[in-house]
């Protein structure tokens, strides 16, 4: 429910609140019409690092979802993931929330490329949920970490803490719609603060990417 809450940030300055968007929040200047913001100490948590990025995409919300959710598209929006594996799928009914439909439920493993040379390559393992609005507006992803000493970390890799993460797709039109992306973690490691400060801004920018590839895919039929 913690992480429904925050994920619930797209939903205006209530949803904002519901983050903590105070002073600790670093606003960046906009960026292909995307506001963006970044925080050290997500909730408080210090060396938790925090990006929040919100934007309209002239196109369906079932093509953003597309470029987020499908592992063929995935490196349109993030060209350092490697890959994706559902651990354990589970019922979907062991997650009830109200004005929401439970699409989907389970554990999930991914790996991530180093973002520079002196830097680890990272693995996540999250419990991630996928939920629809029952009127049929929204779509929401939202996962965050959890213990599993029995899945071991791959060789080479280290296991960041992801603390919240996820995006929510609203519909204002047929080819209109508006993305916020949450992603909030602890690399558990030393990482330079110059790659952080460029990163996390970054991050947030998946809400750009994710709408030029929905955009070009509603123009041309293509996805790159």
């Amino acid at each position: 429910r913690v992480l429904e809450e925050h994920v619930a940030a797209c939903d205006g300055e209530e949803g904002r609140r519901c983050l903590g968007l105070g002073e600790e929040w670093r606003s960046h200047p906009t960026r292909q019409g995307v506001d963006v913001r970044t925080t050290d100490a997500f909730c408080g948590q210090a060396g938790v690092n925090g990006a929040i990025g919100v934007g309209d995409a002239a196109a369906s919300s079932e093509a953003v979802r597309a470029v987020l959710a499908d592992p063929d598209k995935r490196r349109l929006t993030d060209p350092l993931w490697q890959s994706t594996e559902v651990v354990r799928s589970l019922p979907s009914r062991l997650v009830r929330i109200e004005g929401w439909r439970t699409l989907e439920f389970g554990i999930v493993t991914e790996r991530f490329k180093a973002p520079a040379v002196v830097v680890s390559p990272r693995d996540s393992l999250v419990v991630r949920v996928r939920l629809k609005s029952v009127d049929g507006t929204r779509v929401r992803l939202v996962q965050r970490s959890v213990d599993a000493p029995a899945l071991a970390v791959p060789r080479g890799y280290v296991r960041l803490r992801l603390a919240c993460g996820g995006y929510q797709i609203r519909a204002v039109a047929p080819d209109r719609c508006t993305t916020v992306y949450v992603n909030a973690l602890d690399p558990n490691g030393y990482v330079p603060k110059p790659v952080v400060r460029t990163t996390m801004p970054d991050r947030a920018m998946t809400v750009a990417k994710a709408a030029q590839a929905a955009e070009r895919h509603r123009k041309t039929g293509k996805w790159r």
